[in-house]
């Protein structure tokens, strides 16, 4: 069974774009002459990607129906969203900062996300292993599976980030065996990546809690109180918790994809002293990936549905809300097999 896109998206990828919004439409133009148009109902998330712009009117419209309006920096940095009031939420919001109160809440929630998040990099891991065999990813696995037996003993959410941090490393590691010599990957590096993979890296999580946050927004939860990441220059630490289990199923598997089958080529990327970044050619397929692989069908382990992985995340966001009330005995990752 096929799913329409939760969140149909409309990506603004080259500079200079100007959005306009005349009757019904909304307009794509570029030094004056329009390259596209499309009706307005047919999208629910508008993402700037660098230096682009939007009338007036795109944004009262996008304000009254709902759209969420991203802006993504050049390395996929998220700095901000502009979506209608949260206004009508005020109970949730209340339950939640009475939540962030809780410690036992608090703790047993972060060891719930990490668990996630390090099931399914060990299951990637894994998936790629066993096409190639490689002996250090063999080693990552059994480290990741270390920090998940350990995980259930953290007394504190200081040290669930800790053992989050030793299986990361670890992770990133096996990641770097399996992409072999040719693609220089040494490890997770961020502001600014300095390699091709980092890159991808980076823009990727950068799309993913883009969509996480719109989801999460949508659904009334206040997104910048969360509970394994605290709140920073203004980074939603709701979005970033709830789209960790995501992060290896969507980003990271785009990433081996592209690279592993060749589909994209070090060549192809562009470094200076600001970092290494992707050439437009790359970037859009890089979302075309992203892209599909959100509107790929999963089956919930959770409730045996099958769903794609926007509607995943929104029913993660929906299992949050109702373990933030109190109407479910927590938070459960969800983890593919």
């Amino acid at each position: 069974m096929e799913f329409d896109p939760l969140f149909r998206t409309l990506h603004l990828l080259s500079p200079g774009l100007y959005l306009t919004k005349e009757g019904g439409r909304l307009r794509i133009r570029r030094n004056g002459e329009e390259v596209e148009s499309l009706p307005g109902h047919a999208l629910n998330q508008i993402i700037l990607h660098g230096r682009q712009a939007v009338s007036t009117g795109v944004l009262e419209y996008a304000a009254e129906e709902g759209i969420g309006v991203h802006f993504l920096a050049w390395d996929g940095t998220h700095y901000g969203l502009l979506h209608r009031s949260m206004s009508t939420h005020v109970d949730l919001h209340r339950r939640q900062f009475e939540r962030d109160t809780d410690a036992e809440f608090r703790l047993v929630t972060a060891r719930a996300i990490v668990d996630g998040k390090l099931r399914n990099a060990r299951l990637v891991l894994r998936r790629y292993q066993r096409q190639r065999s490689v002996p250090e990813v063999d080693t990552a696995i059994d480290w990741v599976g270390n920090q998940l037996e350990e995980l259930p003993h953290a007394r504190d959410v200081a040290a669930v980030r800790g053992h989050e941090g030793a299986a990361a490393r670890a992770y990133y590691a096996g990641l770097s065996a399996l992409l072999g010599d040719e693609w220089r990957f040494a490890g997770r590096v961020r502001r600014p990546p300095t390699d091709p993979v980092n890159a991808m890296l980076s823009y990727g999580y950068g799309v993913l809690i883009a969509n996480v946050l719109g989801i999460v927004s949508t659904h009334g939860l206040y997104p910048y109180l969360g509970v394994l990441h605290t709140a920073h220059h203004g980074q939603p630490a709701l979005a970033s918790d709830l789209m960790e289990e995501f992060r290896p199923l969507v980003v990271d598997s785009v990433v081996l994809r592209l690279t592993l089958s060749r589909s994209v080529r070090p060549e192809e990327f562009e470094s200076d002293a600001g970092g290494c970044r992707m050439s437009a050619a790359v970037k859009q397929k890089f979302l075309q990936g992203l892209e599909g692989k959100l509107n790929a069908n999963l089956t919930h382990p959770g409730n045996g549905l099958r769903m794609d992985y926007r509607r995943a995340i929104r029913h993660q966001t929906q299992r949050y809300a109702r373990a933030v009330l109190g109407e479910v005995p927590g938070y459960q990752a969800m983890t593919l097999r």
